[in-house]
């Protein structure tokens, strides 16, 4: 599982909103492990012009971190810019997570412990004659 949080560049107001509608986000979804799932923030219609908001990209770095997000992408969906890679960065985090949880689970593979003076194999093996 993944998110997105889409603003708009041409109004601030959507952008105040984008840490309200984050916490409802990670107030009602969560993976199976206890953590947020992986949210991208995208500033959408960076082909307006208007950039006022993401012009210091160390300040929206910043703004990511402390508010829980993976990263963040000026996109233009009309013009088709920075929308692949924002889903690439997307999906590189849901995977990263997903193997994270696999990583961390109980594996249910039973290990047969070998009794080296009785062959080498476990009781249940067929054993040439």
């Amino acid at each position: 599982m993944g998110a997105f949080i889409v603003f708009d560049l041409t109004r601030p107001a959507s952008f105040e909103a984008v840490t309200k509608w984050k916490e409802d986000l990670d107030s009602k979804l969560t993976l199976a492990n206890g953590k947020n799932v992986a949210t991208v923030l995208l500033a959408n219609k960076c082909d307006q012009g208007q950039e006022v908001l993401t012009n210091n990209g160390i300040k929206m770095d910043q703004f990511c971190q402390e508010n829980g997000f993976v990263g963040w992408f000026q996109t233009s969906a009309k013009e088709n810019i920075n929308i692949d890679e924002a889903a690439n960065c997307l999906v590189k985090h849901i995977i990263a997570s997903e193997n994270d949880m696999l990583q961390s689970e109980v594996p249910d593979t039973i290990i047969p412990q070998l009794e080296k003076d009785k062959g080498g194999t476990c009781s249940s093996c067929f054993r040439a004659q």
